[in-house]
């Protein structure tokens, strides 16, 4: 059975341009739970793919 997913706009924290997102609240919870523990909501803050790919990959590698 497929899931109708509701599309949602949102502005990148990092880059500040505008995206469509079809995750719902509870799968970006989910994922921020697994990757980053009891981080509370208030500490963090919705970015692109493209943003949290060069985040991610920033904290591999400080300073490339």
């Amino acid at each position: 059975m497929m899931v109708k997913r509701e599309i949602r706009k949102f502005t990148c924290a990092c880059c500040k341009e505008e995206h469509l997102s079809a995750w719902t609240e509870e799968e970006a919870i989910q994922e921020k739970n697994e990757l980053f523990g009891d981080m509370p909501l208030d500490e963090m803050a919705k970015v692109c793919t493209d943003c949290f790919d060069k985040i991610m990959k920033y904290n591999e590698h400080p300073g490339f």
